[in-house]
């Protein structure tokens, strides 16, 4: 076999390479939209690049379980009894059960997201202008997520966290030379 499956088990392993990844992915994705932020921009702009740092950031932290397992934080006790993996997350306050349906909605808002706003007629629906939006070439990524958000969450995660990299990467550069 080319690529054997327990390799595949333990690179996507709740502390491996892939959960690690994603990690860096959106904790850069939020360095990269602070840095785009300017005075140039309007407060609407610049609000809306801000909200997306933080929720890049939230969502980083979240999956490395902000560092508990890194600093070997200590569970509260009321805490481990609503959390299924008994960790200091929110994400983990949800049943499993009912992640594969969140990450299909979070997979088909990206892809509206995508689709609307790289069209100039919906443009408007998003008070947000083509110029601080990510290009065309995300849709296909985005058609892409709620298959893989239905067959693997772990690769879906990746696979949003590269996806907001690239595209905070991009706004950098854009206002970066401007």
């Amino acid at each position: 076999m080319f690529f054997p499956k327990s390799l595949f088990l333990v690179l996507f392993d709740e502390d491996g390479v892939f959960k690690y990844l994603t990690t860096l992915f959106f904790l850069l994705s939020s360095v990269f939209f602070v840095r785009s932020l300017s005075r140039k921009k309007s407060l609407f702009i610049n609000s809306y690049i801000l909200i997306i740092a933080l929720v890049c950031f939230f969502i980083g932290t979240e999956e490395i379980s902000w560092g508990q397992r890194i600093f070997n934080i200590e569970t509260p006790e009321s805490l481990k009894h609503i959390n299924y993996q008994e960790e200091i997350t929110v994400h983990n306050l949800i049943p499993p059960d009912y992640h594969p349906f969140i990450y299909l909605v979070i997979s088909l808002c990206c892809l509206v997201f995508f689709a609307f706003t790289n069209n100039r007629r919906y443009e408007a629906l998003f008070w947000v202008t083509k110029k601080y939006l990510p290009s065309k070439k995300f849709l296909v990524i985005a058609f892409l997520l709620p298959l893989i958000s239905w067959y693997n969450m772990e690769h879906f995660e990746v696979i949003l966290s590269f996806l907001f990299c690239v595209y905070a990467f991009q706004l950098f550069k854009k206002f970066r030379s401007s």
